[in-house]
């Protein structure tokens, strides 16, 4: 009796285990519709205009509508559920616009009347997947420019937007910092003329970066969100010199649009929605602990995310610095608290000032607490990892000839993944 009991303990542990697996990924609408097709209660139809760098001569010979400004070439409307985008106004100094949108990523200011802001959307490790669904039933475009100096474009796409903090870019040995900025990612489904290429990123810092990811074709179409994002991070380092990562960025904003600069393009689009799957057992938090030696003992600093198994990039601040005098070294130690191993590829250390004008540190010893070793691969990104189990230390000297008198803030960036 007592075995049958047992047996019929086991059997139900078991089935409850199938089922916390069958119900631990948990798919969300982030979008906000009231229906099948777009609902102008929380689509806003717009048209708008982003301004083309030209030289002043050829700026200053054309008229240039103001941003939003609609036209009679150019339509934003829904009918019957249906959005019918239309761009054809040719105006050198601006690429044109149509679209519906949901959400805002641009500030208060200048937030069009009449949009609906979903709830935003932190990216976290515990968010699986991604993705936006689109329909498109019929598109037109071309781009036809007789003038040889100025492109031509024109472009079906969908666009997401994120807030994005912590931003570090790199030129000729300085970082400059920027607390906050705005990321797009667009997916375009039609291209012509001298349109973005797939895998570009264009850094327009301080006010947006963009990554161009190719969906191309009419109908039902799936974007990935979220690997489009992961690779928009490598290539900002790869293109630009541009540093951030995923966990500080924020779903605030999305559209179907059609664009034109010196061409057309128009497109009915049926709708748009974006979904996002949650696995609650993942973390959300944690990964590689970040400790300050103070002088007299360790303090504890910030936690950095490389729950991913591929590389990742995470962004942190270590600490707040008031110097009376030059500060030559720093000694910070990471541990692993979870119970897996991970895989650090390269470390830098910056210090930012007032100004938001950073330098990094020179990475003088970096030591392995079980292996003893002096690991200084971890200097520059080559794929050659450090491995870190569980209660692993890796100590890191820093030492700097710039950190002088005043205000710092002192940020890491670690590059790694989590072993498989």
């Amino acid at each position: 009796m007592n075995i049958r009991k047992i047996l019929v303990l086991i059997i139900l542990l078991l089935l409850t285990l199938c089922d916390a697996q069958l119900i631990k990924a948990e798919v969300y609408e982030w979008t906000k519709n009231s229906g099948a097709y777009f609902d102008e209660q929380y689509w806003l139809p717009r048209t708008w205009a982003w301004e083309v760098a030209l030289p002043d001569w050829l700026v200053k010979s054309y008229y240039s509508p103001s941003p939003g400004e609609a036209t009679g070439e150019d339509v934003a409307e829904i009918v019957s559920g249906i959005a019918h985008l239309r761009a054809d106004y040719d105006m050198y100094s601006y690429v044109i616009c149509a679209g519906v949108t949901q959400g805002w990523a641009w500030g208060e200011n200048t937030k069009p009347s009449g949009i609906y802001d979903p709830p935003p959307l932190q990216i976290t490790p515990s968010i699986t997947r991604l993705w936006l669904e689109t329909y498109i039933s019929w598109m037109d475009y071309w781009a036809a420019n007789p003038y040889p100096w100025v492109f031509d474009e024109a472009g079906v796409l969908s666009n997401v937007w994120f807030r994005v903090q912590d931003v570090f870019k790199y030129y000729d040995g300085w970082y400059t910092y920027y607390p906050e900025t705005v990321l797009g990612i667009d997916f375009y489904y039609a291209v012509a003329g001298d349109a973005p290429y797939d895998g570009y990123f264009r850094d327009d810092l301080p006010d947006c970066m963009v990554y161009t990811k190719y969906y191309l074709g009419s109908g039902e179409r799936t974007c990935d969100i979220l690997n489009a994002l992961r690779d928009a991070v490598f290539a900002a380092q790869e293109q630009e010199n541009i540093y951030f990562s995923i966990w500080k960025c924020k779903l605030m904003q999305v559209e179907d649009v059609v664009e034109e600069h010196m061409g057309y393009s128009e497109a009915y689009f049926s709708y748009l929605r974006v979904f996002y799957e949650v696995d609650p057992s993942l973390p959300s938090t944690a990964g590689l602990h970040v400790q300050v030696w103070t002088g007299s003992n360790w303090k504890d600093s910030c936690n950095l995310m490389l729950h991913s198994d591929r590389d990742i990039i995470d962004v942190s601040k270590v600490m707040e610095l008031m110097t009376h005098r030059e500060y030559r070294k720093l000694v910070l130690r990471t541990l692993v608290q979870e119970n897996h191993t991970l895989l650090i590829d390269k470390i830098t250390v910056i210090a930012v000032n007032e100004s938001n004008i950073g330098f990094a540190f020179q990475l003088s010893e970096a030591i392995h607490s079980i292996q003893g070793d002096v690991v200084n691969q971890i200097i520059k990104s080559d794929d050659n990892y450090v491995e870190l189990r569980r209660g692993d230390l890796l100590k890191l000297t820093l030492k700097s000839s710039k950190l002088l008198t005043g205000n710092w803030k002192i940020f890491i960036i670690v590059e790694g993944k989590k072993k498989p």
